[in-house]
């Protein structure tokens, strides 16, 4: 089977299941393996277009794919399914990926497990992930504090995170707030932030790496106009502010098992342990 892949989570979804070789292209965010055809870059903001990069589609014609496998259309109306079908300018089946929460998550790995052929390689991947999920949220339910935390993937105009990231907070042991679970991400206002008193500070612009994140933080630190916040929040004076590794919470992918482990040794460092400086550093 030929696989083009434009989405990073379907990516990495592929790699757990043991079928990286079958992917003969891929995005330029993808950690993939040697061999696939680089077929998209940059897109700029706003445009409209099933992958959130500009595609090659005469390249991705030219590697005459099977399935391709992208992100559901923005906006698209939810369905039962893990994978909406999509039209594409190329031949293929072609599948874009709709989870908006971790239960989607697995369930895009075994839906798309069975589009490849691997069913059973699915099935057991699925149910490892799940046994992580249940056994980190088992210890987390019997810590006695919540604490109360923002996750901001935006600060220009700051953005709550939403869709899945409140659900990993929830079971990490915290008390996600201006996001319900599985809802979009929001744009806030910085008196909102401040209002719900967070006391862990979390910040993942999307699809970057701790390093990447850090800057952007250390940048909004900076800034004169949000002194009232850092003196008025719990997390400053905690020193609970942190830049994480967005691309464990960016994606409906394995990563996400990894984004509620980080969240967890941040949130209970006496029940986990606590995070790699590669996932998540104070400024």
């Amino acid at each position: 089977m030929r696989i083009v892949s434009l989405l990073p989570a379907a990516t990495d979804i592929l790699v757990a299941l043991g079928l990286g070789d079958a992917l003969v292209g891929h995005s330029h965010l993808c950690d993939a393996p040697e061999g696939g055809e680089v077929v998209t870059a940059a897109q700029p903001p706003g445009a409209a277009e099933h992958s959130a990069w500009r595609v090659d589609w005469d390249a991705v014609a030219t590697l005459q794919p099977d399935l391709i496998l992208t992100r559901a259309m923005s906006g698209h109306a939810p369905i039962a399914g893990a994978l909406v079908g999509i039209d594409l300018p190329v031949g293929g089946t072609a599948f874009g990926l709709e989870a908006t929460g971790l239960d989607g998550m697995l369930e895009s790995i075994q839906a798309i497990a069975g589009e490849c052929g691997a069913r059973e390689a699915g099935q057991r991947v699925a149910e490892d992930l799940r046994g992580r999920i249940d056994e980190m949220a088992e210890r987390s339910a019997m810590t006695r504090h919540k604490p109360v935390v923002v996750v901001l993937e935006d600060f220009a105009t700051p953005m709550a995170a939403g869709l899945w990231v409140p659900e990993q907070v929830r079971l990490a042991g915290g008390t996600a707030t201006l996001v319900d679970e599985g809802g979009p991400s929001a744009v806030v206002t910085w008196e909102d932030v401040a209002s719900v008193q967070p006391e862990l500070f979390l910040a993942m612009p999307r699809a970057g790496d701790v390093l990447t994140s850090l800057q952007a933080l250390m940048a909004l630190g900076a800034r004169d106009d949000l002194r009232w916040m850092w003196r008025d929040i719990p997390a400053a004076y905690l020193s609970q502010i942190y830049a994480l590794d967005a691309r464990l919470f960016s994606g409906p992918s394995p990563r996400l098992v990894d984004g509620i482990a980080v969240l967890a040794g941040l949130l209970h460092p006496d029940v986990f342990p606590a995070p790699l400086a590669a996932y998540a550093l104070r400024p």
